[in-house]
């Protein structure tokens, strides 16, 4: 899979081999200490197995990519064969370590929309408090955002004699999973629009405030997952993606 990923990120250098310097040109590993200083703000090095060793001294992805990491490859890939203009301009651009980021993203998702078990007490990404991850028989609130969810689980599965047959006939996780990484593609693009208005808003902005990129990206998905029109489809998910980079850069311009 990491074959597959340099392909569409490295089209013209060969791979050789899972050790290699170029990874971390799409934002794999964290040497720099102003970099690791900010992730250790999300309590990463303390709470994510899949990011247990973002300061190590080596060029291998497999580092950052522990226990969670056939998934979060998948998920990268994802945006890489889907998306790819998109995920080399956002590496061009270098705002962020992208990869990394897209992690943390990928675990505020599975938190957020109770695809991990056992659920943390605290999302590690966006410090979300225990009360609204709670998994008792009795929550605090409802959490319409999982029957959004689940509509565009069902939507993938309904869409599987068509565009989204090869799609699922690699996915491990099925409906689920294609449904996972559309959420996740544009919910990373969010994130990256999101990031660069909050850069235009405040040109002192650093890495160390990355986590309200991450916090506003949360609440614009679990808002557009809780919408009441219900079944949400993929398509609407499309429509709202591109909605919601063109309203930042709306912003920017009137800046």
């Amino acid at each position: 899979m990491l074959q597959h990923l340099w392909s569409g990120l490295f089209p013209t250098l060969p791979y050789e081999g899972r050790v290699n310097v170029r990874w971390r040109d799409v934002g794999f590993q964290v040497r720099s200490p102003v970099l690791s200083a900010c992730f250790k703000c999300f309590e990463l090095m303390l709470t994510l197995a899949a990011l247990c060793v973002l300061a190590s001294q080596n060029d291998d992805p497999a580092s950052d990519l522990r226990t969670s990491g056939r998934l979060a490859i998948r998920m990268l890939l994802y945006f890489s064969d889907h998306l790819n203009d998109e995920f080399k301009r956002m590496l061009r651009e270098n705002r962020f370590p992208v990869c990394l980021c897209a992690l943390n993203l990928l675990e505020m998702l599975l938190c957020h929309l109770k695809l991990k078990e056992p659920l943390p007490l605290v999302c590690p990404c966006c410090g979300t408090e225990n009360a609204e991850l709670e998994t008792s028989q009795q929550p605090s609130r409802s959490h319409p955002e999982l029957r959004g969810f689940v509509a565009l689980m069902g939507d993938a599965s309904s869409l599987a004699s068509s565009a989204f047959s090869h799609q699922l006939a690699c996915a491990e996780g099925g409906p689920a999973e294609i449904a996972l990484a559309h959420v996740f593609a544009h919910s990373l693009l969010v994130m990256d629009a999101v990031w660069k208005q909050q850069l235009q808003r405040d040109p002192t902005t650093t890495l160390m405030h990355f986590r309200e990129a991450l916090v506003e990206t949360r609440v614009r998905i679990v808002a557009f997952l809780s919408r009441r029109r219900l079944p949400l489809t993929l398509a609407e998910l499309d429509v709202w993606g591109y909605r919601q980079r063109a309203r930042c850069r709306s912003f920017r311009k009137a800046a």
